[in-house]
């Protein structure tokens, strides 16, 4: 039978499932965030279609691979450190500062 649909019909139909499957998590993390953030007298801010639109059409990150980095080890060296410069490499815990 799968030989009759051929391979290019089978990936289509994986991937289909895979969307779906991606918009109906992201519907119920919404929904229960909702009614989290209602609980609260809150709301959030973006609507559900605003965020099918974001994953439909993705920003593109325009940064170099060495301002990744950087940022990357910067936001790491800032949740280890809490804050704080130390200047022998060490954190206030004694791990290791990313450089």
């Amino acid at each position: 039978m799968l030989d009759a649909l051929g391979d290019d019909y089978i990936i289509q139909h994986c991937l289909a499932e895979a969307e779906r499957d991606k918009r109906e998590e992201l519907f119920r993390t919404y929904l229960a965030d909702s009614i989290h953030y209602l609980g609260q007298g809150k709301s959030i801010e973006k609507s559900y279609s605003d965020l099918i639109d974001e994953i439909n059409n993705p920003v593109k990150d325009e940064r170099t691979a060495e301002e990744i980095k950087k940022s990357i080890k910067d936001g790491f060296n800032k949740l280890v450190r809490k804050g704080g410069e130390n200047q022998n490499g060490f954190d206030e815990t004694g791990s290791n500062i990313v450089t």
